[in-house]
This record gives C-alpha cells, sequence and structure tokens, in this order.
C-alpha cells in the first residue's frame, strides 16, 4: 500500500487530515480497499453473512457504493494478493461495470477475486455455490 501523506485525506474516512487523525495509530489503518463500505442493502447483508458463514476463510466486503469501471481495476490490484473477496450489488452507479462482465440478463450480483469474478442472480446463491468456491 502506497504511503499516505500528511496532508492527504485519513483512510478511515473521518474527514480531517492524516497528520490530524490517524498518523499516530497503528499503522496498520484498514482501508476501504480492505473493509469496503459501511452500510450495505438488506439484500446484499443476507448474501455476505452467507458467504461468510460458508467460506470463513475469506472476508467479504461490500463495494456496491464505491465500484465503478473506472476504479474496477484498482480494487482488483489492491486486493490480489490477499483474501478479500469483493461483492457489489447492480445500480446506476456501478451498471458499467456489469455491463461487459454479466452473465445473464438478470444477475444483479457481481463477485471478483485475484482478477476473477462471478455475476449471479442473488436468489441462486445456492446454486452458484460452486462456482464461488472455484473462484477462491
Amino acid at each position: 500500500m502506497p504511503k499516505i501523506k500528511p496532508n492527504e485525506q485519513c483512510p478511515c474516512n473521518s474527514g480531517l487530515k492524516y497528520k490530524k487523525c490517524c498518523v499516530n495509530k497503528d499503522t496498520n489503518i484498514k482501508t476501504k480497499y480492505e473493509i469496503g463500505q459501511a452500510n450495505s442493502s438488506e439484500m446484499m447483508n443476507i448474501c455476505l453473512g452467507y458467504l461468510r458463514d460458508k467460506y470463513k476463510h475469506s472476508v467479504f466486503i461490500d463495494v456496491t457504493d464505491d465500484i465503478s469501471e473506472d476504479n474496477y481495476k484498482e480494487y482488483q490490484l489492491k486486493n490480489f494478493n490477499n483474501n478479500i473477496v469483493m461483492l457489489a450489488e447492480k445500480t446506476d452507479n456501478n451498471k458499467n461495470v456489469f455491463a461487459t462482465r454479466i452473465d445473464k440478463e438478470e444477475s444483479n450480483i457481481i463477485i471478483f477475486h485475484k482478477g476473477h469474478f462471478r455475476t449471479f442472480y442473488n436468489k441462486n446463491v445456492e446454486r452458484v455455490l460452486e462456482s464461488i468456491k472455484n473462484l477462491i
């Protein structure tokens, strides 16, 4: 992870500059790439909970509100060498990420891990478990 400069925004999302916030705290500050967004939809909470219970060796995060065609590769690179699996629900803001990666038109969830992805319809989680297992 690149070093945070003192006058940059603090990655803890406090709104303060790094030098006025976490510079003296633990140096292992987790970024949005590692923790995802704070709030998820009910559907995403169900999917995340199910996957977290099923695959305890991996970390699952929701990136629905932040993922875009512009930063998709950055998310993939930041999390390539760890067990962080990213999920996003299809919205108007991230529909371009789905447009070129969608398996079926009704797919509304995408999972990214180590440069790979799977898309599925949230009600078919059981059916795609084997595919997810191969992905992670």
